[in-house]
């Protein structure tokens, strides 16, 4: 094949060259552009798991607990769901394409594990009770939502008035 394109006119290899490249840039944009969206997202649920366990699961009361644990499972379940179907993928398919298979098995290891990661909260989200962690809660419902909400302010008044 590249004999054929070295008997071609400089005109054209030199067109099929430029082609080339562009599909190249392109592709990189691309790539470039998917990573760049995958390491946002992945900043948001690190985020978001912060917050749900700082306002929820480590909150006194029944409510603010259970609102918190039904959001942690509910995405533990998603993921565990969304890592048994690559798995069934890859049983399914691993018996005529091991290329299939083995990316679905990958995928399902990606999947599990995300679930896994809600299920273990940082060491670093275990704020003491108090301004601190109020303070904390607010700093991330600004990062997530652009505004803190109301009951969390209630609360940062609260702990400020028990702190003086």
């Amino acid at each position: 094949m590249i004999e054929t394109i070295l008997d071609w006119p400089p005109i054209i290899q030199g067109a099929l060259g430029s082609i080339l490249a562009l599909v190249v840039v392109w592709v990189i944009g691309k790539l470039a552009n998917t990573v760049s969206r995958a390491a946002r997202t992945s900043v948001g649920r690190r985020l978001m798991r912060e917050y749900v366990y700082t306002k929820y699961t480590s909150h006194d009361g029944l409510f603010y607990s259970t609102q918190g644990y039904m959001v942690t499972f509910s995405a533990v379940l998603r993921d565990i769901i969304l890592g048994l179907m690559f798995v069934v993928t890859a049983l399914l398919t691993g018996w005529f394409s091991p290329v299939v298979q083995g990316v679905a098995a990958i995928g399902a290891i990606a999947f599990l594990f995300h679930g896994l990661v809600w299920l273990a909260p940082s060491s670093r989200w275990n704020w003491t009770s108090g301004v601190r962690k109020w303070e904390r809660i607010s700093d991330l419902e600004t990062a997530l939502f652009g505004k803190v909400s109301e009951d969390t302010l209630d609360f940062l008044k609260q702990q400020r008035r028990k702190e003086e």
